[in-house]
């Protein structure tokens, strides 16, 4: 019992250093790789210590190692692209509250365009990287709001998101690289 103990006191004591001194060396660990993945590897890093603790043995220890440095090589290189995935889920983001400012539109003709965006269910991760802005228009004084812009501007250019992104009421969407908000006057996302 006590060698459980002091196992599992020893694996969780270590993993919690592994993964403080990861993010206070790279403040974008947690942010890019978000946390389910994290979380994952925090465990597999927790049981993989408390079994090099349990183990009574140098041999059992060095052949722990070895499995996991061959299982290592078997894996093969792992490419993540995260910036690409976060890239995506704004954009993804953007085209389903168009596409529910639209439906809104459709069913409210006399009102047009919502004054406040819609709440989606998935927006933590595009939150967490980008500022979202809405804005709307009209093209008569008295008439229904018949014009949409949404912008979405990247927090984190630092962590390797640097492209911010707009959409239209047209369903066009904009990009920019620079550190701003993008405009109709940017690149058009093809």
């Amino acid at each position: 019992m006590t060698a459980l103990f002091w196992a599992a006191f020893w694996s969780a004591a270590l993993t919690t250093f592994i993964i403080l001194t990861i993010e206070a060396n790279n403040k974008c660990f947690a942010l890019v790789n978000g946390p389910n993945w994290v979380l994952r590897i925090e465990v597999l890093v927790w049981f993989w210590l408390f079994l090099f603790f349990l183990s009574e043995t140098n041999r059992r220890r060095l052949i722990l190692l070895v499995a996991t440095i061959l299982l290592l090589m078997l894996q093969g290189h792992v490419d993540r692209i995260p910036q690409w995935a976060g890239e995506s889920a704004a954009l993804g983001h953007l085209r389903e509250l168009a596409y529910t400012l639209q439906s809104y539109r459709k069913e409210h003709p006399s009102e047009g365009y919502p004054q406040a965006l819609p709440k989606l269910r998935y927006t933590d991760r595009t939150e967490m990287l980008y500022k979202i802005d809405f804005a709307t228009s009209r093209s008569k004084p008295e008439g229904p709001t018949d014009g949409f812009f949404i912008q979405a501007t990247t927090y984190q250019r630092d962590c390797g998101f640097v492209r911010s992104f707009a959409i239209a009421d047209d369903g066009q969407v904009y990009y920019t690289l620079e550190s701003r908000a993008a405009t109709k006057a940017d690149a058009k996302l093809q």
